[in-house]
């Protein structure tokens, strides 16, 4: 476990905290099952991934994994979001 945010999680919570207009807090690690930030304003916690491969399949197995609702921040900082 690591006991700091790496920098494309940080970069991620200060799209996020633009996006939902709201302060972003980092969640304390206390299993390996913990949310990665909280969206202060709405009260909801999320998971960042960062999603890496050059399968034909890859953003779309990673989806599979019971994910309702995606953010892709593209790298030049763009937002794109998918509500399922």
């Amino acid at each position: 476990m690591k006991p700091y945010p790496d920098r494309y999680e940080e970069r991620i919570a200060r799209v996020l905290a633009g996006k939902f207009q709201s302060d972003v807090l980092f969640v304390v690690c206390s299993s390996l099952h913990t949310p990665d930030i909280q969206i202060v304003k709405t009260g909801d916690y999320w998971e960042i991934k960062n999603v890496k491969g050059n399968g034909k399949n890859t953003i779309e197995d990673n989806l599979k994994r019971g994910i309702r609702r995606v953010i892709l921040v593209t790298k030049n900082g763009a937002v794109i979001d998918f509500c399922g």
